[in-house]
Formats: C-alpha cells, structure tokens, sequence
C-alpha cells in the first residue's frame, strides 16, 4: 500500500526524484566499484556502514528482476517501508502480552501510521528506517522467549556492516581507526552550530551559523560540550537514584532521555538523530504504561514531522536554509526543549518517585461528562431574543455603507482597432476623464481637437490591466477642445463608461455628449459605442470603494460575472463555489459593488447565530452563547472579511458549520441513541464539509481535524464497550458469588435491580457495538468521501460548460493540480503579507483600500485586522483552555481546540506567500476559548462579573474606535496616525 503511494508521489511530485537519484546510482554503482576496494571513497559520504549493504543489496535485487519503468524506484523504496512493516509487527507482538491485542494494535499503528515513520520511508529515504528496525529487533528479542537467537541475529543487523567494513579497510591497508575518523568528520568537523535542525541551537539562533561564532560569551561548540556534560551528569544521577535492579524499561527510557538529550542539547546534529525517539517512546509506554509516554510520543512525532518536512521543502528552492528568525523553526525548537524537560520530569516522577499515570478506565456505569443534551430544546425564547436582537443590530451596522446599487454595466468590447470622435458642442476646458472598465487588458487613446475634428492633439492613453477590472481610471488633464477622439490602440478591453468632466462646470455631472461620430464602422460597433456614453446618470466624479472594486474584487467578482456568461474565468486558483455564490447577488441586485459583496455580508451575519448556537450547546447558558456572538460581531476581521467580495467568508462559514454538527456527532452515542439520530449530524458535518472544500480549499485541512474527532467518538465507544465486557466478566465471576452467595443458579434472582440492569446494558453494549461500529465506519466513508467529492465536482460545472472546454475527467483533475501547482510554487512578494506566528500577535495588518479621491487632511481606508482585545486575550486563552479543559474533562472544548489547531497547523507548514487574513478560519474557535475560560472564572469567581462586563465594554470600545478604518469612513489623518496607529507595523 505504501509503495503504491510512493508512485503516486513520485508521479505528482517528480522533483522527488532528485532526493531519490543519489541513493539508485549508489546501488547501481556500488557492484561495479566493490571489487576495486574503493569502500573508503563511499564512506565519505555520510552513510553508515549499514546502509553501504543495504543499497548494495538493492543493486542486486535490481540486477535479478526486471521491471517495467517505475520499478527501478519500487526496488529502492521499497527496502525502507519494509524495515517498518517489520517493526511495526514486532512492536505489536511486543505489546500483546502487557496490553491486550486490542491496544496493541494501537500502538502498532502508532508507530506504522506515524507521519514522521511514514515521511521518513515514503518521501526523503531516510536510511535511518533499517537502524529503527535494528532497535527494535534488539529490544524485542530481548524480551522474547527466544533471547539468544534473536539476540544473534539483532547483533548481526548492528555490527555485520561494521565488521565487513573493517575487512574491506584491511585489506587495503588503511588505519584500524579509519572509522573513528569517519565518526570525527561526522560529529567534529563540520562547520555549522545546527543546519536546519530544530534544537537549542535553532532556537538562539544558530541555525546555519558557525559552530565557532560566540553566543553569550562562547562558542556554540562550548555550549554544546557544556550543555552534554550537564546531560550526562544527569544521566548519571538517574541511574544512580532509579530503584535497583536495571530492568528493560529501564534501560529504554534512558536511551530515550539520552537520545533527545543528545539532539536537543548538542551541536552538528541531523534531523534523522530524533527519529529513535519514536519507537523508543512507544517501548517505553508499553512497559510502564504511564500516559506521559503517549504524550511524549506524540510530541516528538509532530515536531519531527515538521522538522523533516519543513527542511525536505526549503531543500527544493533556491535557498535551502531555513532562515533563523522563521517562526516556525522557532516554535518548532522551543516545543522541542519543552518537551525534553517534560521527558525529564516524566522519568524522575515514574522510575524515582514511582508514580505512574495509566490511561483512565472508563467504569461502565460512569457518564461521561459534558456529552449529554443541554436541554431537550436548546433555545429558549430568552435566547430568540438575545440572538435576534444581537444579529439586527449587526445587520444594521454591516449593510451601512457596504456598495453602490449603481454602476454601469453596458459596456462596448472592440475586436480590432477602430476610431470615433464625440462632439461636446463648444470648446470647453477639460478637467479630466473618468473611464469605468469591465474586463480584460488593452489600450484606449484619447486626442482633443479644439476648433475641427481633423485637428488632434494632447494624446492621453487610458491602459486597462487585470488590476483595473471595474474600477474607474481616473485621468486629470487640463485641455482646451470641442471634439474628443477615441481610439482603440490594442483591442481586448472592455469599456463600460467614459464621463469628460469640465473645468468649470458642477464637478458632480460630466459634460454632456451632443453628437458621436462613427462613419465607416459597422453598425453594430456603432450601436456597441453608444454603450460609452449610455450610463452618464451612474458615473461618479471621485471614485471611492463605494463604486469600484477593491484588493481581490478585481479577481473573484470578476469571475462571478464570467460564470454567469459562461465566459472562460480569469481566476482558476481556488474552487468555484465561492465565486458561483457571488454570482447569486451580481445575478439578483446586478454587477455592481453592492451586488457582489451582499451575499459574503449575508454569509458574515449569518455567522452570528451559528455562533449562538455552538456556543449555547457547548456551555449550556444564554449568557455564554451571547457572549460568543458579541465577541464575533465585535471582531474586526469579521466585519472587513464579510464586507469584501472574496471568498474567505464561505469558507469560514462552512467550517463552522461542519464543526458544529460534529459536535453534535460528538456528544451522541449509538449506544443511547438510534443509529439514525447519530449518523443525521455527521451526514450534515460532511455535506458542510463538502460544499465548503468547494468553496476553498482552507476547508480541507479541517478535514483532519473532523478526522480526530470522528476517531475520539469510535474510541470512547470502543472503552465503553470494554468497561461492558469487564462487567459482565465480574458478573460470572467469583466476584459476584462472594456478593451474592455461591448459589449460581439463584445470583440473578438475588442481583439488585441495578446491577442487574447494568448487565442487561453492558450485554447490548457487547453485541451491538461491533456492528454499529462498522456500519458508523462505512457511512462516514460515504458522508465525508463520496458526497464531497460530488459535490466539489459539480462546482466545476460552470467552468466545464463554457463553450470549447474539455468536459471530461481527466480536465477536472487537470483544475486541481493547476490549482495545486499555483499555490504550492508561487513565488511572489507582497508589502503587507505576514508569517503565521505574526497573525495572533497582530504585528501586520493588512490594508485593502486607501481612498486617493478624499480631500487633505482625511483618509479612508479599510483594513482587515483582530480586535487587540480578542485576539491578544484569545491567544491566552486558547493555551490556557489546552490545560484547563484536560484537567476539568471537559470534552467538548476537545471539539474546539482540535479544530482551532487544525486550521492553523496545516499553515505553519507553508512556505509561501501568506497574509493575516489566513487567520480568520480560526477565530471563531478562539472566542469560544475566550467564553469558556471566563466560564471557568466565574464558576469559581462569581464576583468577576463585574471584570467580566468591563472586558465586554473594551471589546466594543475598541470596535468603535477603529472603525473608520475597517470600513471606509473618512476621518481625519491626525485620528488614525496618533490614536489607531499603535504601532509602525500598522498601516492604514
């Protein structure tokens, strides 16, 4: 199945190859060096012994078998995914006897499964995955009953290669320590402190530095001998305080301690160097079974992952190294510190102190927390109103100013070159020109005749580009004429209205048009001409963001109205259903401003309930659900996303959505409802999950997280039905006899009513679940597979039903890697984008419009941004709830963290250009973090409302004070540069 995938990568992927070449030509090669003895030169290349056998035993598997093309890669590849297939098995085999074959399983698939395994084998050829297999083999044969044959054969896996290299050393003549010298260039003699590796060193900054620069007075190779005598000495302590004897478990976590000890505090490390960690953690939770270990194991997969693919994607471009300020190498380090130091508290607390944390039994008769019905109706009038009055007023303050109803939209599209002059009926002075343009790129040249129409001068070029789709090109001159001569210089563009504006008439009214002259053209351009001047009434003399497109309208609505022509769209780099909802208020109000921002505005509003919603049917409490939907209608990048014709709002909008009705899924059982009733809100958590992955493609990475949940819900079925079994294996136990009497044949009848419904209970529970199970399995692979990809695929069909395109397929999936290749090579650079750790902390906002038309002194801007008393307090919030939520059980938050983390994650492994505006999918479930921390405030703080109200009124406060820049609204410089400007990084 893997290598499978690896064709399939290689194939979408083909620069992958380059990662692969090295390793075939080493196969290929090594057969026909070997008998010339130049092992030494091979050794240079930091491959292990190992490794050297390994690459020359594919060279003669690809000797003995022909295959056809891709085969040749089949052979190579396929070395390391079955070192992982083999210990995978013997971990399982391992954990069996301690755990169960159930949670063996489990962790089998822990490490099978494990992003980081599986990038290893399937991506980069990390020769590491025969070393992981060498561990592996060790430990288990250590463990298993046939100790001295499988401890032989892991000593053959460990030293064969040692060994042999050694003869081939001997037998020309070179040093018995050529390999300590190998190990000396290795570890001593390279130049850098760390060289894309996540560790301490990344972390202050030494990534791709010299080892010799001075950080805090020495040199990063001091810190790093100093910092590992330090390891050491602890290591040290460790063993010496630890309970005696030194059993397996032991001796395993020390390797583990020592092997991230080693990557995180030493210098000159490889990304590979982490890579033990993984089945070294899964070993150690098997033997000690203490939670902390899964943690650990899960920690360091992620950061491992990131790491590797991280590096594996700065390694195709032009600068391999990552840069040491990125925010992503820095989390990515300080996430690796921590968790060693969590990896050191865990083993002093386990092996000295003696306390373990084994995973918590679920007990047949216990509840489970926060997953039952709030209530059996969840709204109740009080709540009607609150929500209504809360959404009106948001209306109110949305549609105020949102776009013009007027704009003209007839418009003349020459074909070839032409020429026509209009008669203004006297000389007049011209003050300038306003040209409304509709879609595509040309050149118009106008030329002014004073006293004849033969007489032509001052000629003025109006150019229309992709960046003036619907705008109004605005062109002051100061002309003496009678006569304005239009020509067509480059054919293309599309000309919606022309207004001629004199110097000394009421600026607010163009010049009216007496006569066009267009003899010698065809009568339909004649006809089409008349379009220029058709719309006066609609011309505006200072163009504002009322009346023309802004930052991305010049793409999205652009595209509405080529969907709605069945025109070829110009925009092709996200799904269409976004831009087809557009085209639903262009379709209804007409292609105008207010035309294609109405229905994201709608879509934005319609935020606000959904939010009451999700937040009363997590909290349970009207006041919490109002608070929620304050606090998004308050939120600063709500108001501006919502108001802009782009597709973001969709997204948002459907992620919600299809989180909330997984909620829903979440909270339910099949044990206690209907199969039906469980399946109806996971139905709806897939179709939102469709339509919103046709929308954008933001919707997907929530896919992981809708995932997890889906996972966690099984699980908690799956312990339930364990806690049954364990019951009704009490029940015919000697247990229950010591309860009851000995009389078997009279337990039933003695049996209180309550045990005896339990059993009756945990009986169903045993016979049903493993069917419900799979049919819940099956279905979901229908809900979240099947009918998104209906439905993403029915989105196309505007763009597949323009005449002369392809309607197959094949061109469908054509879209999606042309969509694919744009967003994954872009290379472009942008004055206000911003990296994703810069996104809650506010430090770049992004500016979408700045009104040239406005007198000095003022401004009008809009720019997209987080309320400072949302994001900032959400960002606290959020990590406070990690904790808080675990330590208090409450599952549903569950729901709101994994989603909030799987929409962002998925962008701090992003290397291109990204804004500020990425962060909006997650602000939603960072308000509900803020509701529930204040929850538990006044759950033990009653008297806090009062702090409680006063957060509310900042929140609102700050929305006030700086909506003049999220909307548009004209107001004086001096406001925004000395009260909104709070720092240099913010413009607007």
């Amino acid at each position: 199945m893997q290598s499978k995938t690896v064709e399939a990568t290689i194939s979408a992927f083909p620069d992958l190859l380059l990662s692969l070449l090295f390793f075939i030509v080493f196969a290929l090669i090594y057969i026909a060096i070997i008998r010339q003895n130049k092992l030494g030169t091979l050794s240079k290349g930091r491959l292990n012994g190992l490794l050297v056998f390994v690459l020359l035993f594919a060279g003669l598997i690809r000797g003995l078998i022909v295959y056809k093309y891709s085969g040749h890669i089949y052979r190579i590849d396929i070395l390391p995914i079955a070192a992982d297939i083999i210990a995978a098995w013997l971990i399982y085999c391992f954990a069996v006897k301690p755990l169960g074959k159930g949670i063996a399983l489990g962790v089998c698939l822990l490490f099978a499964m494990n992003p980081a395994v599986m990038f290893h084998a399937s991506v980069s050829f990390q020769a590491t995955s025969y070393f992981i297999m060498c561990i592996v083999v060790v430990i288990f044969a250590i463990s298993s009953l046939r100790r001295f044959i499988l401890s032989i054969l892991g000593s053959i896996f460990v030293l064969t290669a040692a060994l042999l290299t050694g003869m081939f050393q001997f037998s020309t003549f070179k040093p018995w320590l050529w390999i300590a010298q190998v190990v000396k260039h290795v570890f001593v003699t390279d130049t850098y402190a760390t060289l894309n590796v996540f560790n301490l060193f990344a972390l202050t900054g030494g990534n791709g530095f010299a080892a010799s620069n001075e950080r805090m007075l020495l040199s990063y190779n001091i810190w790093g001998l100093i910092l590992l005598a330090g390891a050491f000495i602890y290591l040290g302590f460790f063993i010496k305080r630890i309970k005696q004897p030194l059993n397996l478990s032991k001796v395993i976590f020390i390797l583990l301690l020592f092997v991230v000890s080693v990557f995180v505090l030493a210098p000159h490390m490889r990304i590979s160097y982490l890579y033990p960690a993984i089945p070294l953690a899964i070993f150690s939770y098997i033997l000690t079974q203490d939670r902390r270990l899964l943690q650990l194991l899960f920690g360091f997969s992620v950061t491992h992952f990131i790491n590797s693919s991280f590096a594996h994607a700065y390694s195709k471009t032009a600068h391999p190294l990552i840069p040491h300020v990125e925010g992503i190498l820095m989390v990515v380090s300080l996430t690796n510190v921590v968790l060693l130091i969590y990896l050191i508290y865990s083993g002093y607390d386990i092996f000295i102190k003696q306390r373990i944390l084994k995973m918590e039994i679920v007990e047949f008769n216990q509840p489970e927390p926060n997953l039952q019905e709030t209530s059996n109706k969840l709204l109740t009038r009080k709540d009607w109103i609150w929500m209504s009055t809360i959404t009106l007023i948001y209306t109110l303050v949305a549609f105020y100013n949102l776009g013009s109803l007027k704009e003209p939209e007839t418009f003349w599209k020459p074909v070839s070159s032409l020429t026509f002059y209009v008669d203004l009926g006297k000389s007049q002075t011209i003050e300038r020109v306003n040209a409304f343009v509709g879609i595509g790129e040309g050149k118009l040249k106008l030329e002014f005749g004073e006293d004849t129409p033969d007489t032509w001068k001052n000629p003025l070029i109006i150019e229309t580009k992709y960046t003036t789709v619907f705008k109004w090109i605005v062109q002051p001159v100061n002309y003496s004429a009678r006569y304005v001569k239009v020509t067509v210089d480059k054919p293309g563009f599309t000309l919606n209205e022309l207004a001629i504006y004199g110097k000394y008439t009421d600026k607010k009214l163009p010049m009216k048009i007496e006569e066009i002259h267009s003899e010698g053209l065809l009568p339909l351009d004649r006809q089409e001409i008349k379009n220029v001047f058709d719309e006066q009434n609609e011309v505006v003399y200072k163009p504002t963001f009322m009346n023309e497109s802004y930052f991305d309208e010049i793409y999205h609505p652009r595209t509405a109205y080529e969907h709605l022509h069945l025109i070829k769209p110009y925009e092709t780099t996200h799904p269409p259903l976004g831009k087809l909802l557009i085209a639903v208020g262009i379709k209804i109000f007409g292609m105008n401003p207010f035309g294609w921002r109405v229905i994201g505005t709608l879509f934005g509003i319609g935020m606000l309930p959904m939010m009451y919603v999700f937040a009363k049917r997590l909290f349970g409490r009207t006041s919490y659900a109002w608070m929620a939907t304050f606090l998004i209608a308050c939120d600063f990048m709500h108001f501006a996303q919502t108001r802009i014709g782009t597709i973001d709002v969709y997204g948002v909008f459907f992620i919600i959505l299809m989180y909330y009705f997984m909620l829903r899924f979440y909270q339910l059982s099949f044990y206690k409802a209907t199969l039906s009733q469980t399946l109806r809100p996971l139905f709806l958590s897939g179709l939102f999950f469709g339509i919103g992955a046709a929308s954008k493609w933001i919707v997907i990475y929530g896919g992981a997280g809708l995932a997890l949940i889906f996972l966690l819900t099984l699980y908690d079925r799956y312990r339930e039905y364990e806690a049954a079994k364990k019951l009704l294996n009490q029940a015919n136990s000697s247990m229950l006899e010591e309860r009851y009497g000995n009389d078997l044949e009279e337990v039933e009848e003695t049996m209180a009513v309550e045990d005896f419904s339990k059993k009756i209970k945990a009986e169903q529970i045993v016979g049903t679940f493993s069917k419900l199970a799979v049919k819940t399995v099956a279905w979901c692979s229908l809900f979240f597979i099947i009918v998104p990809v209906i439905i993403y695929s029915l989105s196309f069909f505007p763009i597949m039903a323009v005449p002369g395109q392809d309607h197959t397929v094949k061109q469908l999936i054509k879209y999606q890697t042309d969509m694919f290749d744009y967003h994954s090579k872009l290379v472009a650079t942008h004055p206000f984008s911003s990296a994703w750790w810069e996104w809650p902390l506010i430090m770049r906002p992004i500016w979408y419009y700045n009104g040239k038309e406005v007198s000095d002194g003022n401004v009008s801007s809009i720019a997209s941004f987080g309320n400072p008393a949302i994001w900032w307090v959400g960002l606290l919030a959020v990590i406070a709830a990690i904790f808080v939520s675990r330590q208090r059980k409450d599952k549903g938050m569950f729901v709101v963290l994994i989603a909030y983390f799987s929409q962002y994650v998925p962008w701090m492994l992003v290397s291109r250009l990204t804004f500020i505006y990425h962060y909006f999918a997650m602000v939603p479930f960072l308000i509900l973090c803020i509701v529930y921390m204040i929850k538990v405030i006044l759950e033990k703080k009653p008297d806090y409302r009062i702090y409680v109200a006063a957060y509310l009124t900042l929140v609102l406060g700050l929305f006030v004070m700086f909506y003049p820049v999220l909307s548009g609204m004209v107001v004086d410089k001096g406001y925004v540069n000395y009260v909104l400007r709070w720092f240099d990084s913010w413009t607007f």
